[in-house]
């Protein structure tokens, strides 16, 4: 779940099996599986986060959850934050490789 490719995919399996997951993995890999959500920087998903182990509890897994939930606020302030300016400045670098492009063509 920690690969942003295949997050959606992994929580929705975990979710839709986790009785099953919960049995195979045992306790301490699901403290683990708990503190995997933690790099979600989706606020869907970091919803879906709380809202499934408020009714599926890990009491061994409280404080992953709430470190979890916390790292994916974070992440998600970061990106809201810094989304314009990073895209801002991609933008300024394309520029400047456009004009030194050109420059090295003539």
């Amino acid at each position: 779940m920690e690969n942003s490719a295949g997050q959606r995919l992994a929580w929705e399996f975990v979710q839709t099996r986790w009785s099953e997951v919960r049995k195979a993995v045992g306790e301490f890999n699901t403290i683990e599986l708990v503190e995997a959500t933690g790099s979600f920087c989706e606020a869907d998903l970091r919803d879906q986060v709380q809202e499934f182990f408020a009714s599926h509890e890990v009491p061994s897994a409280e404080r992953s959850l709430r470190l979890a939930l916390e790292q994916s606020r974070y992440c998600i302030d970061l990106k809201s934050q810094q989304t314009g300016h990073l895209a801002e400045w991609l933008g300024q670098q394309g520029a400047a490789d456009n004009k030194t492009q050109a420059a090295s063509e003539h």
